[in-house]
């Protein structure tokens, strides 16, 4: 067992050094450059149909999320909320419902 810092060095270094690599400038990392505008988001279609859809098909043993609310609880609420939803969606995106 080691117990002073220079020895767990030593072995964590000869331990993992097979699996990297020295950088010898050969390997060429591409520049990203399509980057998301901020305003990406402007063409999401919120329609309510959908949005009853993909509630219905929450699977009712996922846990629950940060709401609180179980995927079981907002299945049976379904088409109660999706309309409330869809506002709150187009509004936050900045677009009419349809």
């Amino acid at each position: 067992m080691l117990d002073y810092d220079a020895g767990k060095h030593e072995c964590f270094n000869k331990f993992f050094s097979p699996v990297f690599a020295r950088d010898n400038g050969t390997v060429h990392v591409p520049v990203v450059t399509d980057k998301a505008q901020p305003n990406s988001l402007t063409d999401v279609e919120l329609i309510y149909e959908d949005i009853v859809k993909v509630t219905h098909k929450l699977k009712p043993r996922n846990s629950m999320g940060p709401d609180g609310l179980s995927s079981a609880f907002l299945k049976k609420v379904a088409s109660g909320i999706s309309f409330p939803l869809m506002l709150i969606f187009s509004q936050t995106y900045g677009r009419p419902p349809l």
